[in-house]
């Protein structure tokens, strides 16, 4: 920048020295002026187009900057929600005796409530109150929808492999882009199509496998008889279906969450009202129908609450840099956490096909994120 001011320092200097020369010869003022207009002008349209050309430049290197924390941000909550349903698993083989996917909430209600209101008290944060919030409709969407979310999800992994739970989970950003172009206005690419394609290949040739599981152990509740063998079991078709409900919930969640996050709306606010409501339906539940209990599942259903928080802390930070369409196909990298924690600490196996269906789910993914989009606007 510093040569360009020395550029036009040097220019006007010409220019007075011009106009002493035309004086001198008895030219017109008039014509003078003129000209000294002429080349002022040209220089600091020159100067302009420079420092504008440079500050777009410096406004794009930013973009991406920011775009790669706010992708990092996503990409550590996935982490958390990804270990954490290996640990949901893990909670339900040790605990099958007392586990119910409703009281299991409630315990987990509680200790999300318990975070919140210490959070809030650490940062000296008000909680909104109702009244006080804006977008009611989507506050609601966001912290009531969750409990029906997470109960689908709970009754998916019971049924399911974890990591067939969370293929079928992490196709929701078909759902997410599609939502996101209609009412967030966000930009839609035609290879989110050719992307959704290559998801749902790799997702099927991965849930395929559900029925190698089921031929060779059985289901959680059910073994396939020995005369009879369906497609799948009833148990997979129950998780299945729970599992894909449970995919359209949470892209109605993401897109009200990215919306509060856009008017500044806490997230701590958001998780208190979320452990509230989870407390409340559950605990309708749990009046008619009881809650067996032991200490050890108590504990390990309120460990699963920091996962959840976390990982919504984290997603929160960062869809309010990146726009949902871009930070959606992070949400594959989940399989990848999945299948190792899963294999490791679980003992499931894993399959050939599972490999070639998350690689093709994977690639997509890290397509989606080198691809330049410039969403910069002048």
């Amino acid at each position: 920048m510093e040569n360009e001011y020395e550029d036009i320092n040097k220019s006007f200097t010409r220019v007075e020295s011009l106009r002493s020369t035309i004086t001198a010869n008895g030219y017109y003022p008039n014509a003078i002026e003129d000209q000294e207009n002429n080349i002022t002008n040209n220089l600091k349209d020159d100067f302009l187009n420079k420092f504008e050309r440079k500050s777009t430049s410096d406004s794009i290197k930013q973009y991406y900057k920011n775009e790669k924390l706010g992708i990092l941000y996503v990409l550590m909550a996935h982490f958390c929600w990804g270990t954490n349903s290996v640990y949901l698993k893990w909670v339900q083989r040790r605990y099958s005796e007392y586990f119910r996917t409703i009281p299991f909430l409630f315990f987990r209600g509680i200790m999300i409530l318990t975070i919140a209101t210490c959070v809030s008290f650490y940062k000296n944060e008000h909680i909104l109150r109702w009244h006080e919030i804006d977008l009611k409709f989507c506050f609601f969407i966001r912290t009531n929808l969750n409990f029906f979310s997470v109960a689908l999800f709970v009754v998916g992994v019971w049924y399911l492999r974890v990591s067939t739970s969370q293929i079928i989970s992490t196709l929701n950003p078909i759902f997410l882009i599609i939502l996101s172009a209609l009412i967030l206005k966000e930009k839609f690419h035609f290879r989110y199509i050719i992307g959704t394609a290559i998801c749902l290949l790799g997702a099927f040739i991965i849930i395929l496998n559900e029925r190698k599981v089921n031929s060779s152990s059985g289901s959680k509740t059910e073994k396939l008889d020995q005369n009879e063998k369906p497609f799948f079991s009833t148990g997979t078709l129950i998780g299945i279906t729970c599992s894909f409900i449970n995919v359209l919930f949470g892209s109605f969640i993401s897109i009200a969450n990215k919306i509060l996050a856009k008017n500044k709306i806490p997230v701590t606010s958001q998780l208190f009202y979320v452990g509230l409501s989870t407390l409340f339906y559950s605990f309708i539940y749990i009046l008619f129908e009881g809650c067996p209990y032991c200490f050890g599942y108590i504990i390990g259903s309120m460990g699963h609450s920091f996962g959840f928080y976390c990982g919504n802390v984290l997603f929160n930070m960062g869809i309010k840099i990146v726009d949902l369409s871009k930070s959606a196909a992070v949400s594959y990298m989940k399989l990848v956490f999945v299948f190792i924690f899963g294999a490791i600490f679980l003992k499931e196996p894993i399959f050939l096909t599972d490999i070639i269906g998350s690689l093709l789910i994977v690639s997509y993914m890290l397509y989606n994120i080198t691809y330049p989009i410039l969403d910069y606007k002048k």
